[in-house]
């Protein structure tokens, strides 16, 4: 039962991290959109600032979520990052 839950939480951290590069990659796309809009259309620049602050709390919240995925997994198998520890 050990193993395969283990087994389980490798294949979530590994969907994590997967997902977590796709959020960033979203997120820098996302700042280069709102830079080109504040060079060509001045007047809604706080709109667009507000929307890459919003995309930026998103890809934290991404972040944690890999964190979290990477330490069951470390309570589940002993490893921590593909590493065994202790």
């Amino acid at each position: 039962m050990r193993e395969e839950r283990a087994l389980v939480a490798e294949a979530s951290n590994e969907t994590k991290i997967a997902e977590d590069t796709q959020i960033d990659a979203l997120f820098e796309s996302l700042k280069v959109d709102v830079v080109r809009g504040i060079q060509d259309e001045g007047g809604v620049a706080s709109n667009l600032v507000e929307a890459l602050m919003l995309a930026k709390y998103l890809e934290r919240v991404g972040d944690h979520a890999q964190n979290i995925a990477e330490w069951v997994e470390y309570a589940l198998t002993g490893r921590y990052k593909g590493e065994v520890l202790g």
